[in-house]
């Protein structure tokens, strides 16, 4: 009924069997090996819900309750076994150890797990590098079967049989076409948009919490600024046009937060910025100065009285990039504007950056007198010469 697999059946006699709850929760998978070679590939009709036989199949699988997983093996419930326990930060495992061995994240700013550190002996255990679509193009799985499998934006990737699937939630997500594999359950709120993209088409900026609604994340709506900001702001100072986007709240796995619109590129003396893609009420709107030019001066590190009364109009917050580096924000109910500390791509061409470089000087030629022309010398005359006498 919510259109995840409960069977998958490969040709070769191999399956992946996932068990879900009401709310699609998946609390357990199974994953079957058929042992004996098949004379012709098994088409779809003649699939069938396997069960673990010694001699016909190889079981492995993971049952989840929250953040703890076990591992069964063989159909065998005695050696269902507790393997990790996750957190925000990494997991543990081998707890029945006197010292249970901590493994730690390194993430990127996608959330991606690219490293995986054990505390224990201060060693990076597992490593693995990504197109931007997701696809491990780098990895030392090889080297260490049985490291987690939480990778991409930290969900878990199927490899099991050559299945190369992340497991997003709400639907799967086949990193190798960079596609969905099935529909988006809120598709009627994209219209515009393909219900199998990820991420519209960005995976180098945005991210998808759960299979449902691209965009970012963030608790605050300065955090969601500054990334913006992050990502914008040099493109604006390096094409010479404005860009703006409306800040607006959403709600991801029962928590609410703030996201970002897509900007749109303007001009280079304004810009209209994008809007929301379900007509969601603006919480916010951000806009970019482009370059540094020197017919504006300092002006144009600052908002602009336009600026200002678009906020006032929208009844939202406004923040202005500048191509000084700067981030500022001006509270639409106070009527304050503050800065908030981070440091942003800037022009170095502004005398405001701190990457600022002078201009060089123009060198002034220095002048060489031309010393005046020495008098033609005088000719001096020949005398004539004596006529030889020939004796």
């Amino acid at each position: 009924m919510l259109n995840l697999p409960d069977i998958i059946q490969f040709k070769n006699g191999n399956q992946i069997i996932n068990k879900y709850d009401a709310g699609g929760r998946k609390l357990g998978t199974e994953y079957f090996t058929y042992k004996p070679s098949l004379q012709t590939p098994i088409v779809v009709q003649e699939g069938t819900i396997y069960q673990w036989k010694p001699n016909e199949f190889d079981q492995g699988g993971t049952a989840y309750i929250g953040n703890f997983e076990y591992k069964t093996l063989n159909g065998n419930a005695a050696q269902t076994t507790l393997s990790r326990i996750y957190n925000n930060e990494g997991y543990v495992e081998d707890i029945t150890l006197p010292i249970p061995n901590y493994y730690y994240f390194r993430r990127d700013h996608l959330g991606n797990n690219r490293e995986v550190w054990l505390a224990n002996t201060n060693t990076t255990v597992q490593h693995t590098q990504y197109y931007p679509s997701g696809l491990p193009w780098s990895s030392n799985d090889g080297d260490n079967p049985g490291k987690q499998q939480r990778k991409y934006n930290g969900k878990e990737f199927v490899e099991m049989h050559g299945y190369d699937t992340y497991d997003y939630g709400a639907r799967g997500y086949y990193a190798a076409v960079g596609r969905f594999m099935c529909v988006d359950p809120h598709a009627e709120k994209y219209y515009s948009i393909s219900p199998y993209a990820y991420c519209l088409g960005n995976p180098i900026r945005l991210i998808d919490i759960d299979g449902r609604d691209p965009g970012d994340f963030f608790r605050t709506k300065d955090n969601a600024a500054k990334d913006w900001g992050k990502y914008y702001n040099g493109k604006s100072i390096a094409e010479g046009k404005e860009y703006a986007s409306t800040i607006y709240s959403v709600t991801k796995a029962g928590k609410s937060g703030y996201t970002y619109t897509q900007a749109a590129r303007g001009t280079n003396a304004g810009a209209n910025e994008s809007l929301p893609p379900n007509g969601e009420q603006p919480e916010a709107i951000i806009h970019s100065h482009g370059k540094y030019e020197e017919d504006y001066g300092k002006g144009n590190d600052l908002f602009s009285t336009p600026d200002l009364n678009h906020s006032d109009d929208k009844k939202a917050d406004g923040y202005l990039t500048s191509p000084d580096g700067s981030l500022q924000k001006y509270d639409v109910k106070k009527r304050e504007i503050s800065d908030i500390k981070i440091e942003l791509p800037s022009d170095s061409k502004d005398p405001n950056s701190s990457n600022y470089v002078p201009p060089l000087p123009i060198p002034i030629p220095t002048l060489v007198p031309i010393p005046a022309p020495s008098p033609a010398p005088i000719p001096i005359p020949i005398a004539p010469k004596e006529p030889w006498v020939i004796i």
